[in-house]
């Protein structure tokens, strides 16, 4: 179980051969955020070192690597996937094409290294608003998204947007300022809905203003928008 998740920054040597301590169900070893791009290559050797010559029996050891759209990524997981970290955490996810990337790159890996394909896990790491949406849009067959993010509001906006789909949406708050939303996911909802939408059955969508003033609140800005 997966309650409370780690993020360590992988150049930081003391923190990573120490991470099994702090009781975290997870620790998730940082080749992304917490690294400037001129410190990624030493980060990937430390991280790579700390699975070679530490072991982690009391967590679940997952390794956030690049975005594809990086020049890092590959060799991310050309150093990672033969020392066998539980979980690849991919970034900046924004469909299921960057994650048949990855998921064939890090096969590519594993034979290379001796190892059965699927050996390593993929958890994808959705950031951005379009994301989820492609993430309800991709969906093909039944199953549980998990959502978490950091504050009401963003809560708020992926439950409309599940309903929008018509799937059911839970959340709670696992934290402070840390929320979670669980969305059952039914893809005959998904065709349903969108074949339900109006105005978006091939012709033009018509938008009436009727008013040169957007919203409200100040009436000069108003104007402007």
């Amino acid at each position: 179980m997966r309650r409370t998740m780690l993020f360590l920054p992988g150049n930081t040597p003391n923190m990573l051969i120490n991470g099994d301590t702090l009781g975290a169900d997870t620790i998730i070893f940082d080749l992304e955020d917490a690294v400037s791009p001129d410190e990624k290559d030493a980060a990937r050797i430390l991280v790579r070192n700390a699975l070679k010559y530490q072991s982690f029996p009391s967590c679940e050891v997952v390794v956030r690597i690049n975005p594809t759209d990086t020049e890092f990524w590959k060799a991310d997981l050309k150093a990672i996937i033969p020392l066998k970290p539980d979980v690849i955490m991919p970034t900046k996810v924004n469909g299921g094409a960057m994650i048949q990337e990855v998921s064939a790159y890090m096969a590519e890996v594993e034979k290379e290294s001796g190892l059965e394909v699927g050996t390593v896990k993929i958890l994808p790491l959705i950031e951005t608003a379009m994301g989820v949406e492609k993430a309800f849009e991709e969906f093909t067959e039944t199953g549980t998204l998990i959502v978490q993010v950091d504050n009401e509001t963003a809560v708020n906006n992926v439950s409309k947007l599940a309903a929008r789909y018509g799937f059911a949406a839970s959340s709670r708050q696992t934290g402070d300022k840390a929320y979670e939303i669980e969305i059952e996911v039914t893809p005959e909802k998904a065709q349903q809905q969108e074949q339900a939408a109006p105005g978006c059955g091939g012709g033009p969508l018509v938008v009436v203003l009727s008013s040169n003033v957007m919203g409200t609140g100040d009436a000069k800005l108003g104007k402007a928008l």
